[in-house]
């Protein structure tokens, strides 16, 4: 049986998986599982409850918009009112759904556009913030992304992202889908180990080398954190509403088109969520998860 594991076929999965699901599943997503996640890295870069100095703020690879619905709870009214916010991403639909969200959750002075992170065509020395929130490790050529923040920050200006760390023991949703995959009647296939990243530039989960690889693009007062915690999920239904769009990415990336074809990913839910259920007892559980958080400034 083939299995397809390239990295090229594995990132297609991945930007489909972005497209499908319902803005109510992206907004969850957000607002649920990824705000504990990202909010940490607000204050690495300089924005707390006491900030009073304006920003003109560029969030690449926005997503479902964790960075912009976490600086619209933090700042001050006064603040937000005398700053702009831009949104980027290079999936259309994703943009609408910020879109939707500035004007549903009223965000003030965001506007959301499609832009291509690794080349914007901004201006230079326009924005005094510029943000990835879990992108470095999955956008094709991160140096580019690099290159273009400092570009486009103002001198002093900030940049900041978050990826994800290798941490067996704080690897969110893979325990449970790999147990939940190998109890399957029948061979199902699950990468092991799981991909950090998603290309082959850098090693994007190791804080070490992260830390110096900023340093040597030009960063200064580089500063990378590591932070793990526990989310928690109500039961096997609330895991699967979060994480089980990862079931298509899985099957995408490594199962052969014939096992796709024999075990729909109707079924393949049916069975994870079933399982999930005896495993846990019908309770909630806890999941653990290991983020990095970089930070550093542009001299100019």
């Amino acid at each position: 049986m083939a299995v397809a594991t390239n990295l090229a076929q594995v990132t297609k999965s991945l930007a489909a998986l972005y497209a499908s699901p319902t803005d109510h599943q992206h907004v969850l997503v957000a607002k649920r599982f990824l705000r504990p996640l990202v909010s940490p890295l607000l204050p690495q870069m300089g924005i707390t409850e006491q900030t009073s100095t304006p920003v003109q703020w560029l969030d690449l690879a926005s997503g479902s918009g964790v960075v912009p619905q976490e600086l619209q709870a933090v700042l001050s009214r006064d603040v937000l009112e005398n700053s702009t916010f831009l949104l980027s991403d290079l999936s259309p639909s994703l943009v609408e759904l910020l879109n939707t969200r500035i004007a549903a959750e009223k965000w003030v002075g965001t506007s959301a556009r499609v832009l291509n992170a690794m080349d914007t065509g901004l201006q230079d020395n326009s924005y005094t913030h510029v943000s990835v929130s879990m992108g470095l490790h999955l956008i094709s050529k991160p140096n580019d992304v690099l290159k273009e923040a400092i570009r486009i920050l103002k001198p002093g200006g900030i940049f900041g992202a978050t990826t994800p760390v290798n941490d067996p023991s704080h690897s969110m949703w893979q325990p449970d889908l790999s147990s939940a995959f190998a109890s399957f009647p029948f061979e199902a296939p699950f990468p092991n180990p799981c991909p950090a990243q998603l290309h082959d530039q850098g090693h994007w989960s190791d804080a070490s080398w992260v830390e110096l690889h900023l340093k040597e693009q030009g960063f200064q007062n580089v500063m990378v954190t590591v932070i793990r915690g526990k989310f928690h999920v109500e039961g096997a239904e609330d895991f699967m509403g979060i994480f089980g769009g990862m079931l298509m990415w899985l099957m995408n990336g490594w199962w052969s088109e014939e096992l796709r074809a024999e075990h729909p990913v109707d079924e393949v839910k049916e069975l994870t969520q079933k399982y999930l259920e005896e495993k846990h007892g019908g309770k909630g559980w806890d999941l653990g998860w290991s983020i990095m958080y970089a930070t550093g400034e542009v001299q100019k």
